[in-house]
């Protein structure tokens, strides 16, 4: 097995927001979009007791005081609640 490192310059003009799902517990929650590579196999992660859905690699980031947390992340520092957990997952198939 083979794998290739790829440099990406990302900067602010590169990255954008690709789907927003809403403001949950006071933080939005975004795909971003950059140039990079996903893999477009379907992947599911256990969060808060919930199985979600993912239909690619891309990650779903949770906005929190300039910074940015995945849904796991971002549940494990109460930052959004077991049911803002469940209702993005809703929003994800």
């Amino acid at each position: 097995m083979y794998y290739v490192l790829i440099k990406y310059d990302l900067t602010l003009n590169t990255i954008w927001i690709s789907q927003y799902f809403g403001n949950y517990s006071g933080n939005e929650v975004v795909y971003m979009g950059a140039p990079l590579r996903y893999t477009q196999l379907e992947r599911q992660e256990s969060i808060a007791g919930y199985t979600l859905n993912f239909l690619s690699g891309q990650k779903v980031y949770v906005y929190n005081s300039s910074t940015f947390y995945t849904i796991k992340e971002a549940y494990e520092k109460n930052i959004i609640s077991k049911e803002d957990v469940y209702n993005i997952g809703l929003l994800l198939d």
